[in-house]
């Protein structure tokens, strides 16, 4: 049994449930889009979650903050995170189209 009195910075509450919120977000894409041949979905691949169809590949990048505000700002370190990894998806000639980044 936890000591609800007992606090630590070691919890995995936060990432679990961004986690969740990646799954929960990909369901919503794969049925938006089930109208176009074969979607498919991937999470944790090439970005948080990878959406390919008929279209191409749409990398999004998602964000879940609990215990603060989220940020979209050029100070934002979740930002310039996203550049780095859509940065380096292009330097590796990774075809994607890169327009969705999703704060919550």
């Amino acid at each position: 049994m936890s000591n609800p009195a007992y606090q630590t910075d070691f919890s995995a509450k936060e990432p679990s449930l961004g986690y969740y919120y990646q799954i929960r977000y990909s369901l919503y894409l794969l049925l938006r889009e089930k109208v176009k041949d074969n979607p498919s979905i991937r999470l944790e691949d090439l970005d948080d979650i990878v959406l390919n169809d008929i279209d191409g590949t749409n990398l999004y990048q998602t964000k879940l903050h609990i215990n603060s505000v989220a940020n979209l700002s050029e100070r934002s370190s979740d930002f310039w995170k996203t550049i780095r990894v859509w940065s380096e998806a292009i330097l590796n000639n990774v075809p994607c189209k890169f327009t969705h980044l999703i704060f919550m």
